[in-house]
């Protein structure tokens, strides 16, 4: 904020409310992934319980439990700004970061699990690794979401703008 000039403009009031909405975010986030595992562990089929160890203790398991991880490390890191009142500016963006690379491992976790353990598919079991076409529309669709974040904040000013007149 001291680096862009806008400190008087844009406070820490904005960043604490984002961060409190994050952390109710973050917190029905982990209700419902807590729901999803109980629904497919109790009285499930043999593929969802397959898929369910998978992801407990099976070979995904590094990737939920990280995902797991870094959520309730969010949640607990904006909980305690909350309750206490006091946020930071570097922390609430930290705070981000690992609730959006846990959603980013939870998609992966959507999408791969469910195609290579468990049979949920008329397919075989099988392996899945990412080509180089998949990688790139994946950066490309990080690229595109950068420009229309910087084409909108160009029409629609985040900021107000003075007239330098």
């Amino acid at each position: 904020l001291r680096v862009l000039g806008v400190k008087d403009k844009l406070n820490i009031g904005a960043f604490a409310w984002l961060s409190n909405l994050m952390l109710a975010f973050t917190l029905v986030y982990i209700y419902f992934i807590g729901a999803e595992l109980l629904t497919s562990s109790y009285e499930s089929d043999v593929h969802d319980s397959q898929l369910t160890r998978a992801l407990l203790t099976g070979e995904f398991a590094l990737l939920f439990w990280t995902s797991a991880g870094l959520l309730v490390v969010a949640a607990v890191a904006a909980g305690l700004q909350a309750l206490f009142k006091r946020h930071y500016l570097g922390l609430i963006v930290l705070t981000a970061l690992a609730v959006n690379a846990a959603a980013l491992i939870k998609r992966y976790l959507i999408v791969v699990p469910s195609l290579t353990v468990g049979n949920l598919l008329p397919y075989g079991e099988g392996f899945y690794s990412p080509t180089w076409v998949e990688y790139l529309v994946v950066a490309a669709l990080l690229t595109m979401g950068v420009l229309l974040y910087i084409v909108f904040s160009k029409v629609f000013p985040i900021l107000d703008v003075q007239d330098s007149q």
